[in-house]
């Protein structure tokens, strides 16, 4: 350990130079450099590591080695490290928590709450489940005097620190051991004290925080008089834990040729032996290095340093990233693919989209060959490893034609058309781009866009190699291509759509939404619809969000019961009337009839709950459909056999001759036969209030004016209408004429 990086206490001016001058040029070219991230990241060199450079260059975490870190689904968080210090020794450990934010390209120096760790702050082993991180072990300065076994939980919602008292057993105390975590189960492998090194593995129940020792140090293949390892990457697969590289006693670094696996279920160790890159053979043997999950049944190995027995130093190995296939078993390493700078001692994690993060570690200067020659840095590094190409698979079957220039000969255009077909909608002109077809704009346009992404993507992947690529077989490309042609409504809903309309109508949707105007005729406006059948509270819209929303479904759980739920769309109606029944008799007639009338109620003091289970309790509908239909044809019927009259007829006149009339005039004139008047009267344009006081004469109540005027009196009365109508005409002829002879004057 006299020769490990971690336990070095040496510290140059170059070194420091070298990081200020470092700092120096970020800063002045921090403008630069962010817009070149960008274009980076956005260009075809997406499996490359880009060099992602904070949008405040001057808060950032300061140079460091031997840290660890976690990557969530919007922060990149790291813990620990070391870096050389001759002024105070006691100051080359960090005891911080950074925080690096995707979106906001910032680092943030979190003050996390709690107990943890304070002294054993590098080579630790960390990892995430969830939103907690366990941290284990670790060494303090000087390296190796001061090495833990203690479990701390970091809470990274609540920035808090908790310290696990482990049951039953406990691990060793070590540095640079290994943790992965499965069915709650924290699994601790490896590790060293700076005197003995081993491969044991411990077992902790997460619920309980019981530990078991189910693992012991096995005799290594490669030198059989070391036994254990330290800094080594560990991987799940098929219920295995394999380890890759690690160091050993002495500096050694164990190759990656036999690989040890425990397995979980016989709880034993055994070796694993790999085939090499046909080209490039074995992997350097190497130690501080990272793995991750690549594609399926692959990982991604990339950084890491080997001991150099001549020199007695540490080398940093290559760029190169290298892929270990577990269903092959064999090795290969990505051609065009290396880091841009090879590191180690580096803290590195990856999240949930693919994304790789690396951050920190020790960069050698191949110049110099003693200690001056490594310098720890700050930089922070991003590269994708998961490509997915999905949207090849919706073009469906794709043609190709022969480019020969502008389109204008027949010949031409006939082998044009004859290599799209009659199916194809997507065809590459070689050397030239693609043509995209469709029945609507719309079609044309998701054809387009599909087209553009796909090889977007394969550009991108193409560095990789086509054997590293994998391949989707027929079944599934037919698949996702009837997905899109067949199943669109199913997805979308009853509306009917057509391929491309829901995509394109959303874009048009965001252009208008920012101004543009385009015009677009939607197929589905934002209108607001009101269903009339529901009945609209106090509150139509309740608040959006509550943070007591568990509290309360966890207290009250009553208020979601089916009874409570059924209550909410009963209606209630309280009457604060009642009403009394009476018989009143009419006035004013010879024979009184009683007519009911319900009066008001006034001794009562309560009301009448009245349940309304439905619209229609009142006044129930018939369920019969064909009711209004029917009664129309009965009113027709009736109308057309003349059933229907005007009413109530007058009967005095009925069978009556003239003579008979004019006697009816003289009531004094006495007559043989008896005259018997028949009167027909009606009580509905009387007032309500008065139709019981109502009174039917049955002779005529008031005296005729002209009954005594004969002939003669007429006569005279036309005579004077007639005379004072010329005399009006006289009187005006004579104005007329004084008018004529004033104007002659």
């Amino acid at each position: 350990m006299a020769n490990d990086p971690a336990t070095n206490q040496k510290n140059s001016r170059e070194s420091i130079e070298s990081s200020k001058t470092d700092d120096t040029i970020h800063t002045k070219r921090s403008k630069r450099n962010f817009y070149l991230s960008i274009r980076y990241i956005s260009s075809i060199n997406l499996m490359q590591f880009v060099e992602i450079l904070p949008l405040n260059p001057i808060n950032k975490p300061h140079p460091r080695s031997g840290h660890r870190a976690v990557a969530t689904a919007s922060d990149f968080w790291i813990w620990g490290g070391y870096y050389p210090s001759t002024t105070n020794p006691q100051e080359c450990m960090f005891n911080e928590l950074w925080r690096f934010n995707y979106a906001l390209r910032q680092w943030t120096l979190e003050i996390p709450t709690g107990e943890g760790p304070n002294l054993t702050l590098a080579s630790h082993s960390m990892c995430l489940y969830r939103n907690l991180v366990f941290v284990f072990g670790g060494t303090g300065y000087p390296f190796g005097q001061n090495v833990s076994n203690e479990l701390f939980i970091l809470d990274l919602k609540r920035c808090h620190w908790t310290r696990c008292q482990l049951r039953n057993q406990q691990p060793e105390q070590v540095y640079g051991a290994s943790m992965i975590i499965k069915n709650n189960h924290l699994y601790i492998l490896c590790g060293t004290n700076r005197w003995s090194y081993n491969t044991n593995v411990y077992d902790i129940y997460l619920p309980t925080l019981e530990c078991t020792q189910i693992g012991y140090t096995f005799d290594e293949i490669e030198e059989f008089n070391e036994n254990g390892r330290y800094r080594q990457e560990i991987y799940l697969y098929d219920n295995k834990i394999f380890l890759f590289g690690g160091g050993g006693s002495s500096g050694t670094s164990f190759s990656l040729e036999n690989l040890p696996a425990f397995d979980l279920t016989t709880q034993t160790w055994s070796f694993v032996h790999t085939n090499p890159d046909p080209m490039h053979n074995f992997p350097q043997a190497r130690k501080f290095h990272s793995i991750f999950p690549f594609h399926k049944n692959q990982i991604i190995m990339f950084g890491g340093a080997y001991f150099d027995q001549t020199t007695g130093h540490h080398v940093s190995t290559s760029g190169n990233l290298w892929i270990f296939n577990f269903e092959k078993l064999e090795w290969s390493m990505l051609q065009s693919l290396n880091m841009i700078k090879s590191t180690y001692f580096h803290a590195a994690a990856i999240n949930e989209r693919g994304e790789i993060w690396s951050h920190g570690g020790v960069i050698q200067d191949s110049t110099r060959n003693d200690h001056t020659n490594e310098t720890r840095i700050t930089t922070l590094y991003k590269m994708h490893s998961r490509v997915l190409n999905l949207n090849a698979l919706f073009c469906g079957k794709i043609s190709y034609h022969d480019y020969r220039g502008i389109l204008i000969e027949d010949d031409v255009k006939k082998l044009l058309v004859e290599d799209l077909g009659p199916i194809n909608k997507v065809m590459i002109l070689r050397n030239h781009g693609f043509v995209a077809c469709g029945e609507t704009i719309e079609e044309a346009w998701k054809y387009a866009f599909n087209v553009i992404n796909a090889c977007e993507v394969q550009v991108r992947a193409a560095p990789m190699g086509i054997d590293q690529l994998y391949l989707p077989s027929n079944e599934q490309q037919k698949r996702v291509a009837d997905v899109l042609h067949g199943n669109v409504n199913e997805v979308t809903g009853d509306k009917k759509w057509k391929i491309g309309e829901l995509e394109f109508e959303s874009l048009m949707r965001i252009l208008d939404n920012a101004g543009f105007r385009t015009g677009y005729v939607y197929r589905q406006p934002l209108i607001r619809t009101i269903d009339k059948t529901t009945t609209f509270k106090d509150v139509e819209v309740p608040p959006a969000a509550s943070s007591a929303t568990s509290f309360v479904e966890q207290t009250y759980p009553e208020a979601y019961s089916p009874t409570r739920q059924a209550q909410r769309t009963t209606e209630w109606r309280n009457s604060p009337n009642a009403y009394l029944k009476q018989e009143i008799e009419e006035t004013g007639t010879p024979n009184p009839k009683k007519v009911t009338k319900w009066v008001p109620d006034t001794g009562l003091k309560h009301s009448t709950p009245i349940k309304i289970d439905t619209k229609h309790q009142f006044a129930p509908s018939n369920m019969d459909p064909k009711e209004l239909k029917n009664h129309q044809k009965q009113i027709k019927e009736d109308r057309f056999n003349e059933k229907v009259s005007a009413g109530y007829q007058s009967k005095i006149l009925e069978n009556a001759s003239w003579e008979d009339a004019s006697q009816m005039k003289e009531p004094h004139q006495p007559t043989s036969e008896a005259i018997v008047i028949v009167g027909a009267a009606s009580k509905g344009i009387i007032k309500r209030d008065q139709q019981n006081n109502a009174v039917v004469y049955k002779t005529y109540y008031a005296q005729n004016p002209f009954a005594h005027i004969d002939n003669n009196d007429i006569e005279k009365y036309k005579r004077e209408v007639e005379q004072n109508q010329m005399r009006e005409q006289a009187l005006k002829k004579n104005a007329l004429l004084d008018e004529i002879r004033k104007g002659i004057s």
